[in-house]
């Protein structure tokens, strides 16, 4: 996907700098949500964790996404995940 999304924001300095810029952020956070569970090392800690964290914030990438593309399906999906979160947990 890099090398295919990179090159569009090579045109001008201030678009490589705001590239850059996100996909650093990106990638620590993503790297501090997968390496978690390695400091704790203890499954139901972790799960309660990822409970409060995570999953909300898929949820509202869902949302987003499905407001911004107009597909109720989207919502839906969105709504079964939220409702599965607070009902098994």
């Amino acid at each position: 996907m890099r090398r295919h999304v990179r090159p569009l924001f090579l045109s001008s300095q201030l678009l490589k700098f705001v590239y850059d810029a996100v996909t650093f952020t990106a990638t620590r956070i993503a790297i501090a949500y997968l390496g978690f569970p390695f400091l704790i090392l203890e499954l139901y800690p972790v799960l309660e964790i990822y409970r409060y964290v995570v999953l909300p914030h898929t949820n509202c990438v869902y949302i987003f996404q499905a407001i911004c593309n107009g597909k109720a399906l989207l919502l839906l999906f969105s709504w079964i995940q939220f409702s599965f979160h607070f009902c098994i947990w």
